[in-house]
């Protein structure tokens, strides 16, 4: 998982209302948005670009590695933004 986003969650995990918070950027008009807004208020700035992507530039690097590119997605990749409320909901 993406540093800054291991920070908030231990963020939310410490403090029930930053975790109400998160929890309500997905029922936000733009979730993405709504979360790196709540980040950078928090000290760990993420842009709704990079929440989209993080985990992606990695996995398809593993597969451009492979000679003749590979078609199976490589074991241990994950949609951090994902992996962050699905560990939240949890706790």
């Amino acid at each position: 998982m993406d540093t800054r986003l291991a920070a908030l969650r231990a963020l939310a995990a410490q403090d029930a209302e930053v975790r109400r918070q998160f929890m309500d950027t997905r029922r936000a008009e733009d979730p993405l948005q709504a979360f790196s807004d709540l980040a950078g208020r928090l000290g760990h700035p993420v842009s709704a670009g990079e929440l989209s992507s993080l985990g992606e530039e990695s996995c398809a690097a593993m597969l451009r590695s492979q000679n003749g590119g590979g078609e199976i997605e490589p074991m241990g990749w994950s949609d951090d933004y994902e992996l962050f409320f699905l560990l939240l909901e949890a706790k």
